[in-house]
């Protein structure tokens, strides 16, 4: 399909290249990579708009011939219609352009058109503040470009409420079998995960100048500020979350009491005053175990004051640098601020379940900026998450600071 000019792909083409995109950046390494991925996706979503209105057309047309439609008037490229016995999904409205721009002008306090009236109150029963296609996929494309770790979780499911996940446990080898031999069933085990919800939110006010913006400007402006913000706590709780009101994240991955770390087991830790060693960092390697998709997560700090001095161009072991990329042995480096200095994992996040049990939502009020002349924006969601523990797919590093 890549050979496929994007204004010549069908639309059964362009929904196929966005499921096969989202795939591909979730196996992303390179910022860079993730950059251009974003600008094709808003490229084909582009594509997908002109395909769906397209057939939309083509269903009137048949529609006014069955007598289903009673009148269409065209009025400055507009189609203004009276519908009867019409089946729309409210997955058809969000997605539609005349209700990304009604959501969006709504938001500015800007006077909706009778289009954009009848797309959103079409919506209006699921909620208004239910976001548009378009501008979600952007929010989420935002999230996975902020916080990666969360792109690198495979187990991140968006259903409603709490949820309920069967993982591998135990899982024994095969055996071989003697012909007409009975067969006992290996013992192996499955680890059930169960996901609540904790709900994320993030206020900003922002001078009521924002409605004289363009809705494109508009939308670009409430996906940078509010997205990257949630992004950022998103990723915290998936490093720092302790499972006490909030969930659970990597820090409580450790094979010992209640998510501990071990040393010797799945923690290296180091004193202030003894400098890391390439055995050391061969020793935190050590501890993973044999999984697909193991990723070294760190601060900038940390990787360059103990890790990056251990570079040796000559015999390139344990940490090295290929192709715009660091690597700890196999497993690629991702810097976050979200740990603090002295502190790095490795992790395979195959074992780290989640879930947004609420999707990101975007609400808006004038009354409680209205004598600061301000509209008060607020981004809310509900999300949970947990480890697998006991598969050896998590290590810890410690350098002692002090």
């Amino acid at each position: 399909m890549e050979d496929i000019k994007l204004e010549e792909m069908t639309l059964d083409q362009v929904n196929q290249r966005l499921a096969d995109l989202d795939a591909e950046v979730r196996a992303m390494v390179k910022p860079e990579d993730v950059d251009k991925a974003i600008e094709l996706k808003t490229k084909i979503l582009e594509r997908k708009s002109e395909l769906d209105a397209i057939e939309s057309c083509k269903k009137t047309e048949v529609e006014l011939i069955a007598g289903s439609v009673e009148a269409i008037k065209i009025d400055s490229m507009e189609f203004k219609r009276e519908e009867r016995n019409m089946d729309f999904t409210i997955e058809t409205v969000l997605s539609s352009p005349e209700y990304r721009s009604a959501y969006l002008k709504n938001m500015q306090g800007k006077e909706l058109n009778d289009v954009e009236k009848r797309a959103y109150s079409t919506a209006s029963g699921y909620g208004a503040e239910v976001v548009p296609t378009s501008t979600a996929n952007k929010v989420i494309t935002k999230v996975y470009q902020i916080a990666p770790v969360l792109s690198h979780m495979s187990n991140l499911f968006h259903v409603p409420g709490n949820l309920k996940w069967a993982i591998q446990g135990t899982d024994n080898d095969p055996t071989l079998h003697t012909e007409n031999a009975a067969i006992t069933p290996a013992n192996d085990t499955l680890t059930e995960i169960s996901l609540g919800a904790y709900e994320i939110t993030k206020a900003l006010r922002v001078s009521r100048t924002v409605s004289a913006m363009s809705i494109d400007a508009f939308e670009n402006f409430l996906v940078q500020l509010l997205a990257s913000n949630m992004a950022r706590k998103l990723e915290d709780l998936v490093f720092n979350g302790d499972g006490s009101s909030k969930p659970t994240g990597i820090v409580k991955a450790g094979s010992g009491s209640l998510g501990a770390y071990q040393a010797g087991t799945d923690l290296v830790s180091i004193a202030a005053a003894t400098a890391v060693a390439e055995a050391d960092v061969l020793n935190f390697y050590g501890m993973i175990g044999n999984h697909q998709s193991v990723r070294a997560y760190m601060s900038k700090p940390t990787f360059l004051d103990y890790f990056y001095p251990l570079m040796n161009v000559g015999k390139n072991i344990s940490v090295k640098f290929v192709n715009g990329q660091f690597f700890i042995m196999d497993a690629p480096v991702f810097f976050t601020d979200s740990l603090g200095k002295g502190v790095a994992y490795l992790a395979s996040l195959d074992y780290m379940v989640g879930n947004f049990a609420d999707d990101i939502k975007i609400l808006r009020s004038e009354h409680s900026g209205f004598l600061n002349n301000s509209i008060d924006f607020l981004a809310v969601c509900a999300f949970d998450c947990k480890p697998v523990i006991g598969m050896k797919a998590f290590a810890k590093f410690v350098k002692a600071q002090s």
